[in-house]
């Protein structure tokens, strides 16, 4: 997401905007779907939003650690362990739950 665009001599203010106006239509979205499709249970695509969710939280999380924490790991390379990782990351997380959800 936003970590890609990220250096420690840019504005994060508006990097923070604009994942908080990412996660409320991610959930006015996951609110709408839940609205269309009445069940007690979750479906499916619904573990979609919750990874989606985690992954921003998580990016948050990053930004703010990574411009304030002057540890070597960040610095690495402007925070690439953590760009290497985020997209395998996301998907594994969707991998594990599509083998819980199905198997």
């Amino acid at each position: 997401m936003m970590i890609f665009a990220l250096g420690k001599t840019e504005e994060r203010q508006g990097i923070i905007e604009s994942m908080a106006a990412f996660f409320f239509v991610l959930l006015f979205s996951h609110i709408d779907l839940r609205k269309e499709i009445i069940t007690a249970d979750l479906i499916y695509i619904e573990y979609f939003y919750f990874i989606a969710y985690l992954m921003l939280i998580l990016s948050n999380f990053n930004l703010i650690v990574y411009s304030k924490n002057k540890s070597r790991i960040f610095d690495f390379n402007e925070n690439q362990l953590f760009k290497a990782i985020y997209f395998p990351f996301f998907l594994l997380i969707s991998l594990l739950v599509t083998l819980l959800k199905f198997y």
